[in-house]
């Protein structure tokens, strides 16, 4: 009961704040819930005089129908969205397709060798593919539920609204760390599409270090800190640094912060140890390892913790 802050003293007596923070007073619920029907903003929260506290949207049965308006205008976004981007990034995964395995002379192992193959490959997923999915999955969703069901969905929805307010410092920290690493990439690798540069300077060298341990540099133990810090590429930066957003979020409030640094640093340690064993002639950067790492113990966590 006390999750949440307290409803505004000063305003009506109905009432929602946006995700921005924003204010936004009813004089009852019937203008309550045509201001959430139409609003293009996120509702955070709710207030009605049933209850002293903020609330989120699903415990107001008056806004049943109001958000069941907003879940079917998001789904349309959604698909809408997916189809032209699908459009745009298929058409850009044919042309670079076709660009390899032309100069690759014909072979198909050129098509999977191919970095900007994998890349249109990834934008074609992200921008695409994932939000059809995304609105087919929430028109299914509309179409075997009442807006009744809204209610069964309470629970969850506190948990998120609870979960997305809780500060994160340490998560920041990191991301912070990464963004740091990322912006010297990019001055080292100035107009080029690969961070070649700094990736040598810093990334997991283990052709050196199994086949010339002589240079010590390019074996030195440091790299399995550095490297974890390094991506190769702007697409490889972001999908990482959201990766830890989400993990190191859930990971830091649940679990607390000392975790979430002992897991990240071992794991990526680890996860580096392994690709010179599955990967001995390739260089290796990137999160993933910590973020595998933040998977597994929050996995085991919120089993033990159901």
């Amino acid at each position: 009961s006390d999750a949440f802050t307290p409803k505004p003293s000063s305003q009506e007596d109905f009432g929602y704040i946006d995700l921005k923070g924003k204010v936004h007073s009813a004089k009852d619920a019937d203008e309550l819930a045509k201001k959430v029907s139409v609003s293009r903003e996120g509702i955070d929260f709710v207030w009605t005089p049933a209850s002293d506290q903020l609330v989120v949207p699903e415990e107001v049965s008056a806004l049943h129908k109001s958000m069941r308006t907003r879940q079917t205008r998001y789904a349309d976004q959604d698909l809408s969205d997916g189809k032209r981007m699908g459009l745009v990034f298929g058409a850009i995964m044919i042309w670079t397709i076709y660009g390899a395995w032309k100069n690759g002379g014909g072979k198909i192992e050129a098509l999977y060798s191919h970095q900007l193959t994998g890349l249109a490959a990834m934008l074609l997923f992200l921008f695409g593919l994932l939000p059809l999915y995304e609105g087919w999955k929430k028109k299914r969703h509309l179409a075997q539920t009442k807006p009744s069901d809204l209610a069964k969905e309470i629970p969850d929805a506190q948990f998120d609204t609870w979960l997305q307010r809780q500060k994160i410092p340490v998560t920041y920290f990191l991301l912070g760390c990464l963004l740091i690493c990322g912006l010297a990439q990019v001055y080292l690798d100035w107009g080029k599409t690969q961070f070649d540069s700094s990736v040598m300077q810093a990334g997991l060298l283990k052709h050196v270090a199994l086949q010339h341990p002589e240079q010590l540099d390019g074996g030195a133990w440091w790299r399995m800190l550095t490297a974890p810090m390094l991506h190769g590429n702007a697409i490889h930066f972001l999908m990482n640094a959201g990766g830890i957003l989400y993990l190191g979020r859930r990971t830091e409030t649940l679990a607390r912060w000392p975790h979430l640094l002992i897991v990240f640093v071992a794991a990526a340690w680890v996860g580096g140890l392994a690709t010179f064993y599955w990967f001995p002639n390739k260089i290796a950067v990137g999160a993933s390892g910590g973020l595998m790492g933040l998977l597994g113990f929050m996995l085991v966590f919120e089993t033990l913790h159901s």
